[in-house]
């Protein structure tokens, strides 16, 4: 999901190594999550610098020339598992602490952990897993992405002695995947000529370029028309999320306005209704009569998918019952409300008036005009992206910025066959050279850019 915030000001090109608080001065949120963020670089250019791209280390007490558990693929009862351990993917840590329960204790970290490796089939951070089929052989890749985490997704970051949230989190989640790369194919090819693989990592175009827009010229000369630039009277951090090949979806407030769905989605095809937490904070930070919103759960966003878009009917708000009643919707928009699993969770995008949905068309390159002179062109990609604006601004120069942010993918992998189940392992897992899934698989939210007032 995605939190409230006002902006980012991280920029690696600054050099910037620490931020120091200075006395008598407001104190705001920016500051601190951008030395969040150069300490996160830090750590993950250091451990890149060190191990490499991947590293898997070796067990505490190994021997020289043991094989490191951390992730290791082997056959098992028909399916297959990987080993305790960890793996460093790109700076990330990957850690796979075995299958529940953690009923051990490693006495190094003083942390629980498990006794048995992690069934495929069974992996923290993957929904409904079922082993690879078809022919062999097949790639079993480690994919490694931060998702960000609000107390919409975990409650325990509701500070109980206040009854709200504090602040949010970035987690480092983990998936083990297969791919099929056809005949032949062993753990000494060159994976550069493997196609499935090439496309699989190809890196991404994804791309968001914003500019503040000018008033059209006037013919009267007798009118003096407002300045260009951004043209709201508050700051606002802009979220642009590319939801499918096809269109985006916008808000003004970072999609921060969300709540967990408390249980199955009732009513019928004709008035479906959504149980929720808690219709919003204020009369602003909440959902209202006729806003758009998505529904999304545990297994569509861990799998990159997007979730299904409705609209909340005239009289859908029921601050009481704490329910959104929605317009009508299809049959098979209504089985896929119904079918929604393990955390599900509802939040609000925004319309420009006269928009039909809160999906926009976009043709990739054709800018697009949001509102108060803000102005986005997106390139294809599965992405999200943040824009500040901020109040008063004067016109300024088109910039593109690459996409990023909390849902980066990275891979390492090693290749298994058909043929009797076999395993093998690379001494140095390989990673892609890119991050991102290719465009067809990943319409996930991820990255960011900005707009604020000032």
């Amino acid at each position: 999901m995605a939190g409230d915030y006002t902006r980012f000001t991280f920029k690696p090109e600054h050099d910037h190594s620490t931020v120091f608080m200075q006395q008598g001065r407001v104190q705001v949120d920016a500051d601190w999550n951008e030395l969040a963020e150069v300490v996160y670089r830090r750590l993950r250019a250091e451990t890149v610098d060190i191990m490499g791209r991947c590293a898997v280390p070796r067990n505490p007490g190994a021997a020289p020339g043991d094989v490191p558990t951390g992730f290791l693929i082997q056959a098992a009862a028909g399916s297959f598992t990987f080993g305790i351990g960890r793996a460093y993917v790109d700076g990330l840590l990957a850690e796979n602490r075995g299958r529940r329960p953690l009923a051990a204790f490693e006495p190094i970290w003083d942390e629980p952990i498990g006794t048995q490796p992690t069934p495929y089939t069974d992996q923290p951070y993957r929904v409904d897993v079922t082993d690879p089929a078809g022919a062999g052989p097949h790639l079993f890749y480690l994919d490694v992405w931060d998702r960000e985490v609000t107390a919409v997704e975990n409650a325990g970051l509701v500070d109980p002695a206040v009854g709200v949230d504090t602040a949010t989190r970035l987690q480092t989640v983990w998936q083990v995947r297969t791919l099929q790369v056809g005949a032949g194919v062993t753990c000494a090819t060159d994976w550069s000529t493997v196609q499935a693989w090439v496309d699989l990592t190809r890196p991404s175009g994804a791309r968001l370029t914003t500019a503040d827009i000018g008033t059209p010229a006037s013919t009267d000369p007798c009118l003096v028309l407002p300045s260009g630039g951004y043209r709201g009277i508050d700051n606002r951090l802009y979220r642009i999320e590319i939801h499918d090949a096809g269109t985006i979806k916008w808000s003004r407030t970072n999609a921060a306005v969300a709540a967990r769905v408390t249980g199955a989605v009732g009513g019928s095809a004709a008035a479906p209704v959504v149980p929720v937490e808690t219709i919003g904070h204020d009369a602003i930070l909440r959902f209202h009569p006729g806003d758009w919103i998505e529904l999304v759960d545990r297994k569509r966003e861990l799998d990159g998918n997007p979730g299904i878009v409705v609209k909340i009917a005239p009289d859908g708000v029921d601050g009481v019952r704490l329910e959104l009643r929605l317009e009508a919707v299809t049959a098979p928009v209504f089985t896929q409300l119904t079918a929604l699993g393990a955390e599900t969770r509802v939040r609000r995008w925004d319309t420009r008036p006269g928009d039909a949905s809160a999906l926009i068309p976009f043709v990739s390159g054709t800018p697009i005009n949001l509102e108060d002179g803000v102005q986005v062109t997106v390139d294809v990609s599965h992405r999200a992206l943040r824009v500040p604006a901020t109040t008063g601004s004067s016109r300024r120069a088109p910039r593109t910025r690459a996409s990023r942010c909390s849902t980066t993918r990275l891979r390492a992998g090693s290749v298994i066959t058909t043929a009797g189940w076999r395993c093998c392992r690379e001494g140095t897992s390989r990673t892609a050279a890119s991050s991102i899934h290719p465009n067809a698989r990943r319409p996930s939210p991820v990255g960011a850019a900005t707009a604020t007032s000032a």
